[in-house]
């Protein structure tokens, strides 16, 4: 199932992607099992008017659905109305840079010696590049009801 804005959810997203969570200003979109287990989500944070950042992590396998992928996109895009969504990926984590770009964020920049271990990965996508908004007819009444 699909959650919207759970706190504890959030810090625990947050933690593993190298990020905080502040609940007057940040936003959390989650999924988890029958049981009420975290899978993972996104944690948004720096929102700008123009621009969002995501903080995305995942706890098991399976976790990144068609659902919450159009979850994850249509609340910046849509809702917060934004224009670029930003993500960072330690350049070490391979295996996180990845999925960024099966997402379909594209690479920027590198900020230089900024993590353990090396540079952090800057990517963006911009709404008109966002394929999985194409996924509204699917999934968006459902989930206007959860988020309400």
């Amino acid at each position: 199932m699909i959650i919207f804005g759970n706190f504890r959810h959030a810090r625990i997203i947050a933690h593993r992607a190298g990020s905080g969570f502040d609940p007057e200003i940040n936003y959390c979109i989650s999924r988890a099992n029958e049981a009420g287990e975290l899978l993972g989500g996104v944690v948004y944070t720096n929102y700008t008017g123009r621009s969002v950042m995501g903080h995305i992590a995942g706890f098991a396998p399976y976790w990144l659905t068609p659902e919450l992928l159009y979850a994850i996109f249509d609340f910046p895009f849509n809702f917060l109305k934004v224009e670029r969504i930003f993500v960072t990926v330690p350049t070490p984590n391979e295996r996180s840079l990845n999925l960024a770009q099966k997402m379909g964020f594209e690479w920027v920049t590198a900020i230089p010696a900024v993590v353990s271990g090396g540079d952090l990965d800057v990517l963006s996508m911009s709404r008109r590049d966002c394929r999985w908004l194409k996924l509204k007819a699917r999934f968006s009444a459902g989930l206007m009801e959860n988020a309400a």
